[in-house]
C-alpha cells in the first residue's frame, strides 16, 4: 500500500471515529441521561472545547517550514484565539449553555476557513484530500451544535 493511501486511511480512521463523542454525547443530550453519570452537555461542551483547541494547534503545524509571512503570522494569531474561544466556552459551562454552543459553534466555522484560506492553490493532493474531509467533518460538528442549540 503506498504511503499516500496510508496516510489517507488514518485521516478517515482518526477524522470519522473523533465524531463519535459528539454523537454520542449529543444523543445523551437529547435524552437526558449519561451512563457514566456525567451531565451529557459537559461531556459535549469539554470534548467540543478539546478538539477546537487541537484544531487551532493544527493550524500550527500547517505553518511549520513555511516563511514567516503576514498571512503565516495572522493564522498563528488566530491558532490562539481558537483556543481561547474553547476555553471561553469551558468557562461559559452550564450557567449559559445556548451561548457555550454558539460560540464553539464559531469557533469550528473560523477554524476552518482560516484553514481553508491558508490552504495553496498549488497544494498537494494530500492537502486537497484533508481539506476536503476537514469540510466533511466540520459541517458534522457544527450540525450536532446546532441540533442541540435547537433542542434547547
Amino acid at each position: 500500500m503506498s504511503r499516500t493511501v496510508t496516510q489517507r486511511l488514518t485521516f478517515n480512521l482518526l477524522g470519522y471515529l473523533g465524531l463519535l463523542p459528539f454523537a454520542l454525547s449529543a444523543v445523551m443530550s437529547l435524552v437526558g441521561t449519561s451512563p457514566i453519570g456525567v451531565d451529557p452537555r459537559f461531556l459535549f461542551t469539554s470534548y467540543s472545547a478539546i478538539i477546537l483547541s487541537f484544531l487551532g494547534g493544527v493550524l500550527w503545524g500547517r505553518c511549520l517550514g513555511q516563511s514567516v509571512a503576514r498571512a503565516s503570522r495572522i493564522v498563528l494569531l488566530l491558532s490562539n484565539c481558537f483556543a481561547l474561544m474553547a476555553w471561553s466556552g469551558l468557562l461559559l459551562g452550564d450557567t449559559a449553555y445556548k451561548p457555550t454552543l454558539l460560540v464553539l459553534m464559531l469557533g469550528y466555522l473560523l477554524v476552518y476557513l482560516a484553514e481553508r484560506r491558508h490552504t495553496d492553490a498549488d497544494a498537494t493532493d494530500l492537502i486537497r484530500y484533508y481539506m476536503k474531509m476537514r469540510l466533511v467533518l466540520t459541517s458534522v460538528v457544527i450540525s450536532t451544535h446546532l441540533l442541540l442549540l435547537i433542542a434547547g
